[in-house]
């Protein structure tokens, strides 16, 4: 069973989505060809020697040496090795995946294969090859390639190149790794083409090489299946009045379909289908406000799993209890960023908001597809409204438009390299900054307009979202053009509160009449104050609450206030829930304003 928002005042509208891939077979069928920590592995590990040299403060470093003298036959360079078709080569094995890069007297911890070991060399490069068959070949379609790595890789398949991955395409064969990889297992699909594949004797065969001094990693999991299946998804990026938008990814380009109407046995209110693509957005018009929608998913003309339907209630009214919820920074923590998911679902918000740095590398799928996997439950009931980190920006050539493809945001600025916006949910009306581009003159031009333009519609409330905060205790700090440009314009239009991250804590005050909270604290390592404990200078600033603790912040607004609650990931309460009035409003009872020396909550 997925993640279902808990809530048992709203209006429940159930939902929304047949997707179908057309043109598959009727019955499901995957086939494991090489299972992760497999053995029978062939392979050769480059070690070199490391070559000793001195910091500018003359500490003793060691660099690796290069990889040119041992080059040859390298898969990097863009042409088919001899080796990748099992041919020659002084090989080591069998050997157990995964392979792991180990330092002198280091354990091999969760490893199958140790390389490495000696302070006196490094493994500049790693080749693997392995032989495989293909049980009833026959009806396959897609070949899916799930591999764990921190380095750039090279994949052959019956000495094809079928995947590489942050190796310069044609570039020398010492060609180190472009940039590190996560951790995270990173699924990549292809089609089988006649040729590709055989019933006996198919060769895999890979190379991996390092980013920089990381140590090697490599695991991996091969399977063929007869269909395209979901991969990202699918979810709800907004809900409107009557309107909603659910988007989804296929590992495979795949035409598409989405049904929905009324449950049960009710009229099909609409078909939408997308053309062959991987990546698919529905927009669901005609939806009532007590409508009960019901509908399974599938892909390639099949149910691919009774999988919790896409439920999602109609939106507040105006003047209506709205409830959302707030955190970032879940970079490298997924155990973390699982339980705040299950915090917001059982909350009960009418969608939530992050404060960046989603990810830890932007350009890294295997990042992306983990975090889809975490908050997919709660998704396909909850919208998400994201502000962009800088670690989502990271490889921003790269990084950037597969944000904007990921999350089409409603109301986008037009600007070509910011990614910043606005929207309304009922009488609230939301702002979120890209604060990499706090300096743009075209961001702050953007925002003094749509704060004129929301305040002539009377807002109940205005609130803010960036990732890099105005103000903060954290290591970083505030940011100071948000400080000196940003806050007063917000101040000026009445901005009830900002929300923001990268510091990884919690921390709540307040700049004049405006909240400002920092909720960094998703996953991501925890960061200590910069002031206020012993050895560092006193803290001078508004913080009325500061804690080095994984966090969210649920909000719910009133008619005249509005009510913030920290919570750690457990559903424990960080600090006790405090109350501010809306800009114009009365002023309502306080909450627990006091923050102990120390830096954590009293």
């Amino acid at each position: 069973m997925g993640l279902k928002s808990a809530h048992a005042h709203r209006r429940w509208v159930t939902g929304v989505a047949v997707l179908v891939a057309l043109g598959a077979s009727a019955e499901a069928r995957e086939l494991q060809l090489v299972p992760p920590g497999a053995e029978g592995w062939q392979y050769d590990a480059l070690e070199l020697p490391t070559l000793p040299s001195t910091d500018p403060l003359g500490r003793t470093v060691v660099l690796a040496a290069s990889t040119a003298a041992s080059s040859a036959g390298s898969a990097a360079g863009g042409r088919t090795p001899s080796w990748a078709r099992a041919e020659g080569g002084d090989w080591q094995g069998p050997g157990a995946a995964p392979f792991v890069a180990i330092g002198p007297g280091m354990p091999c911890t969760g490893c199958g294969t140790p390389l490495g070991g000696r302070d006196d060399v490094r493994v500049a490069a790693l080749k693997l090859r392995r032989r495989f068959d293909v049980p009833g070949l026959a009806g396959l379609r897609v070949l899916t390639l799930k591999v764990r790595y921190q380095d750039g890789i090279v994949v052959f398949l019956n000495g094809v190149q079928i995947a590489q991955r942050l190796l310069t395409a044609n570039g020398p064969g010492d060609a180190g790794a472009t940039a590190a990889h996560g951790p995270e297992w990173e699924t990549i699909a292809l089609p089988i083409v006649p040729w590709l594949l055989k019933d006996k004797d198919n060769v895999l065969a890979l190379e991996v090489r390092p980013h920089e001094d990381r140590p090697l990693l490599l695991d991996l999991e091969l399977l063929a299946s007869d269909a395209p299946r979901i991969l990202v998804g699918p979810f709800l990026l907004l809900v409107e009045p009557g309107r909603a938008v659910v988007s989804a990814e296929t590992d495979l380009p795949a035409t598409m379909e989405v049904r929905y109407g009324p449950a049960p046995g009710g009229t099909t209110l609409a078909r939408l289908r997308t053309g062959p693509g991987k990546h698919h957005e529905f927009e669901l018009t005609g939806l009532g406000e007590e409508t009960y929608y019901r509908a399974a998913v599938l892909v390639g003309g099949r149910v691919v799993a009774e999988t919790e339907d896409i439920q999602f209630h109609a939106p507040p009214k105006p003047g209506e209890p709205i409830r959302f919820a707030v955190y970032g920074d879940v970079r490298g923590g997924p155990a973390v960023h699982t339980q705040v998911v299950a915090g917001v679902a059982a909350f009960g918000a009418d969608f939530f908001v992050t404060t960046g740095d989603m990810v830890a590398r932007g350009h890294d799928e295997g990042d992306w597809q983990k975090t889809f996997q975490i908050i997919t439950p709660l998704t396909r009931s909850v919208p998400m409204y994201p502000a962009l980190g800088n670690h989502e920006w990271g490889a921003g050539a790269v990084a950037i438009p597969r944000y904007r493809e990921l999350f089409a945001q409603p109301a986008r600025s037009g600007d070509p390299y910011a990614v910043y916006y606005s929207f309304d949910v009922a009488d609230l009306h939301f702002i979120f900054l890209d604060s990499n581009y706090y300096d743009s003159e075209l961001q702050l031009a953007w925002l003094a307009d749509d704060l004129a333009a929301a305040k002539k519609k009377k807002p109940r409330a205005i609130f803010a979202v960036a990732h890099h905060g105005p103000v903060s205790r954290g290591p970083h700090g505030g940011n100071e053009i948000a400080l000196e440009k940003y806050v007063p314009l917000l101040q000026r239009y009445g901005v009830a509160a900002f929300y923001s991250g990268h510091d990884h804590t919690y921390e709540r005050g307040s700049v004049g009449q405006m909240q400002y909270v920092v909720t960094g604290g998703a996953g991501a390592p925890l960061y200590r104050a910069s002031c206020g404990r012993p050895g560092f200078k006193n803290c001078r600033d508004a913080a009325k609450a500061f804690a080095v603790e994984y966090n969210f912040v649920t909000v719910e607004v009133m008619h005249d206030f509005f009510k913030m609650c920290a919570t750690r990931p457990d559903g424990s309460a960080l600090e006790a829930c405090v109350s501010f009035p809306l800009p114009g409003k009365r002023k309502v009872s306080k909450g627990r304003d006091k923050v102990a020396s120390s830096g954590k909550v009293k």
